[in-house]
């Protein structure tokens, strides 16, 4: 009698660990908070981040393609951030796929660009000649392949929204997947995405089994969505 009633919590056990793993967290809206004027916050760089069964699908999302948030004039990506920050953005991309909202992680400014420092910042090319005001510091980039700091990094997507010239979205996305295949491919996840140094709709445990998945992943794959029309 008493191996059967041990037979029968082994099994139960085993089917509430193998409930709470098919439940685990698949998909995430990972947002790095850029800052402007007046420490204005928009979203500077959007990725869907898939983890399951050992591979990671990293999309990068153009900042201004097409998103819509119920009730508002929101008609970007970029956009939707202001009605609603991170749930806003997740809610929005959800509706084109049909599926429903996943949950988001926003990366405040000062943080992800840290981050970029720590591992020796990326390796960009800049088209022209930039000089870009972030407050409090001025950045002065010169033409031509270069390692970027963080900060020089933000300023130089802050920079291509007033060139004009040449193809600023393909540009914008050579730069998000630069800043994603250094943070969230190569980089330690775990310390950008630390539970209580981002604003995320996750629990502590769902984003710490999340970002272990993540690090420990046999395959990373990029993918960036179709850019939106300038």
């Amino acid at each position: 009698m008493l191996l059967t009633v041990v037979a029968f919590l082994a099994v139960t056990v085993g089917l509430v660990l193998a409930s709470r793993s098919s439940s685990s967290v698949q998909r995430v809206v990972v947002i790095l908070e850029g800052t402007g004027d007046d420490d204005f916050t928009f979203a500077q760089c959007v990725y869907v981040v898939e983890c399951d069964n050992g591979i990671v699908r990293v999309e990068a999302v153009d900042p201004d393609a097409e998103a819509h948030v119920s009730g508002t004039s929101a008609e970007t990506v970029r956009d939707a951030y202001a009605f609603g920050g991170g749930s806003a953005i997740a809610a929005a991309l959800a509706k084109p796929s049909g599926r429903g909202g996943a949950p988001f992680v926003v990366v405040p400014s000062e943080r992800w660009t840290r981050s970029l420092d720590k591992v020796g910042g990326v390796r960009l090319t800049v088209p022209r000649e930039m000089h870009v005001l972030v407050r409090p510091r001025f950045y002065s980039l010169a033409a031509g392949p270069q390692v970027l700091s963080g900060g020089a990094t933000s300023a130089f997507l802050i920079g291509m929204e007033a060139d004009t010239n040449g193809s600023r979205a393909g540009t914008r996305a050579e730069v998000a997947e630069a800043i994603a295949d250094a943070l969230l491919v190569k980089g330690p996840a775990g310390g950008l995405l630390a539970f209580g140094k981002v604003e995320t709709s996750l629990s502590e445990g769902e984003l710490k089994e999340f970002v272990g998945r993540l690090s420990t992943a046999r395959t990373v794959r990029m993918k960036r969505s179709p850019v939106a029309r300038e």
